[in-house]
């Protein structure tokens, strides 16, 4: 896999220069998640296979910003030669995700000191 078109945002979302993943992808696919990077694999596959878009989020391992989470949506083009073109975007939905974290957590929290007052 290669992503000739990076754009500069490259370097937001994985920290890495668009020239680097212009011939091979794995750069940018090594710092996704441990725990993220099967699901991520496998929906593009599944994408691949039955052409619907693509739409994930999962975390990166950022070299200067840590963990963040990113959301992903392509859409894959077959080529004449049976490659498939994707075009699509990522973009940085951290705060997004920490603020929904962040609820679930009260929300949990609510919800069991709730039934502690109950009992």
């Amino acid at each position: 896999m290669s992503m000739p078109y990076a754009s500069p945002t490259m370097d937001k979302i994985f920290g890495l220069a668009p020239e680097s993943v212009i011939e091979d992808a794995a750069p940018a696919f090594s710092l996704i998640h441990p725990d993220d990077i099967d699901l991520v694999r496998e929906t593009i596959a599944t994408s691949a296979r039955t052409m619907n878009p693509w739409q994930k989020e999962f975390r990166v391992r950022h070299p200067h910003k840590g963990e963040i989470w990113i959301e992903g949506h392509s859409m894959p083009q077959e080529e004449p030669d049976g490659s498939i073109f994707w075009h699509g975007f990522m973009h940085d939905v951290t705060e997004r995700k920490r603020y929904e974290l962040e609820l679930k957590h009260q929300a949990g929290h609510d919800t069991l000191t709730g039934l502690a007052i109950a009992t």
